[in-house]
């Protein structure tokens, strides 16, 4: 009984020392998707936000804490896949878009991945381009725009689309 105690002890010790350390790599993940969520588009950040974690709270026993740590793990791998996918995705929304000059306008919105956005208005009369800086979501105004946004708006309905469409893109040097 005293060795079959020595090795449970020696068990419970390692999974301990696993469970610390899954516990920290979580919170660096955690905070890395923190200081991300201004960077993402409207729409993915509030998805993301309505699943972050909650404040930490005590669980009582060792099976609570690691039961804890496996939903922390699946929520955040859950996130990240998001993320991921919107990456690799063309999106296309309506919403409202706060302008340079502090106005806001009604737009559909073209989000290529997570790094640039071009808008047009449903008149035509405005369009522009998004991109993500530090502190959010910049859009700026290019009224000569609309109609190449439209025309990509427009050809991505085609069930086969055939004419390509261009449109201005900049690349950001990663932070």
């Amino acid at each position: 009984v005293s060795e079959k105690r020595k090795g449970l002890n020696t068990s419970i010790a390692s999974l301990a020392s696993t469970q610390a350390i899954l516990e920290n790599r979580l919170k660096e993940s955690e905070a890395k998707l923190e200081t991300l969520l201004p960077k993402l588009p409207p729409l993915l950040r509030k998805k993301i936000e309505a699943r972050m974690p909650a404040p930490n709270t005590n669980p009582t026993t060792t099976s609570q804490q690691a039961s804890k740590l496996v939903r922390r793990l699946q929520k955040l791998i859950g996130m990240w896949t998001e993320i991921h996918q919107f990456q690799n995705e063309v999106t296309v929304v309506k919403q409202v878009i706060p302008l340079v000059d502090t106005s806001e306008v009604e737009a559909e919105v073209l989000y290529l991945g997570l790094a640039q956005a071009f808008f047009v208005t449903p008149d035509n009369q405005r369009s522009g381009i998004g991109k993500t800086e530090a502190s959010g979501w910049v859009w700026t105004e290019i009224p000569k725009l609309g109609p190449e946004v439209r025309n990509t708006l427009n050809a991505l309905n085609l069930p086969d689309p055939r004419n390509p469409v261009t449109l201005p893109t900049t690349l950001n040097k990663e932070e």
